[in-house]
């Protein structure tokens, strides 16, 4: 039986409506150039005839064919319209099916990026596999990745409560300026909602501003981190959510306040900073661990580091409204 060489070849590269130029081997890197088989091109305006004015060639990162990396070369078609009325002068062919407008990889490759990604992968392993650059890559998976979450309507719960965290997002520049970002989550449904690049009131503000009435309706409860920039984002945008502050942040602010006041305590009884072998100075580790409250050994020593050091009883007190913040978390678990 007697196959045509050039159908094999066709079948093999994979791509519809496309003629095989030639094939080529570029160092590390095969090429495959095609062209789009045309039969009368109209114009996409007044669907009137055209012709071709040019044929550029562009390059595209392909998948690799046999562990070699693959390059396609798309020798397009730029076409005039022959209507002189038609506001379109001209206009260059493409086709979704071999890739996207602004993308340098083709389209099973830009979707092939996005499966590995989402399934943990590094952008600069697979720019490294595809034989092209990071930013190539980086620029496929957003387009596509975007188009993705867009249409998946389906990936989003209703929910009556959501949170705002702010994330260090990377330190940049000589001096290791920060940039944070706000991570929006479902707190119902243990579910990441979306990222945003600014932990600033008026970026997040207008994310939650622009969500859709019947969402912000539903919310109950705004959870945040005793931050006053989310505070004011839930004031302002959804008044009628109640604001819940995350115990382990209540937890890490009572530590703080009290270890605030052990120094100060300190400063004020002795004039100095906490030196060793100086009461207040050795129950540091006392007021805060939680083994102190369950030890009665721990308790009494404890009990006269603060005799011997905290004459006022304004540890003690500050120490006693931890563990009463300490115990209601613990009940609430």
């Amino acid at each position: 039986m007697h196959v045509d060489p050039n159908e094999i070849v066709t079948h093999l590269v994979g791509l519809k409506d496309v003629r095989i130029l030639y094939y080529a081997r570029r160092g590390p890197v095969g090429e495959i150039a095609i062209e789009q088989v045309l039969t009368d091109p109209r114009c996409p305006r007044c669907d009137g005839p055209t012709r071709v004015k040019d044929r550029p060639v562009v390059a595209y990162c392909d998948l690799p064919f046999g562990g070699v990396p693959m390059t396609i070369l798309w020798k397009k078609h730029r076409l005039v319209c022959t209507n002189h009325e038609c506001p379109v002068k001209s206009f260059t062919r493409g086709d979704h099916r071999i890739a996207a407008v602004g993308c340098r990889l083709t389209t099973r490759a830009a979707k092939w990026v996005v499966r590995e990604i989402g399934s943990g992968q590094h952008i600069s392993h697979l720019a490294h596999t595809l034989h092209t650059s990071w930013d190539s890559v980086n620029t496929a998976m957003r387009r596509y990745g975007e188009s993705l979450m867009s249409a998946d309507t389906k990936r989003l719960k209703e929910t009556t409560a959501i949170g705002l965290d702010e994330t260090l997002f990377s330190r940049e520049g000589p001096f290791k300026h920060k940039h944070w970002s706000t991570t929006v989550c479902d707190v119902v449904n243990n579910q990441l909602i979306d990222a945003i690049p600014t932990r600033d009131f008026p970026e997040v503000a207008r994310w939650l501003h622009d969500q859709p009435e019947h969402v912000k309706g539903r919310l109950q409860y705004g959870c945040l981190d005793m931050s006053r920039t989310y505070n004011a984002v839930f004031k302002v945008v959804t008044p009628k959510a109640t604001r819940v502050i995350d115990r382990f942040h209540v937890m890490r602010h009572a530590l703080l306040a009290l270890d605030e006041c052990r120094r100060r305590v300190q400063q004020v009884q002795l004039g100095h900073r906490g030196r060793s072998g100086e009461p207040l100075y050795k129950a540091r580790k006392l007021l805060v661990i939680k083994a102190t409250a369950s030890d009665p050994q721990l308790q009494a020593r404890l009990e006269g580091l603060l005799a011997l050091g905290d004459p006022e009883g304004e540890v003690a007190l500050a120490y006693g409204v931890k563990e009463a913040i300490a115990l209601l978390r613990d009940r609430r678990r």
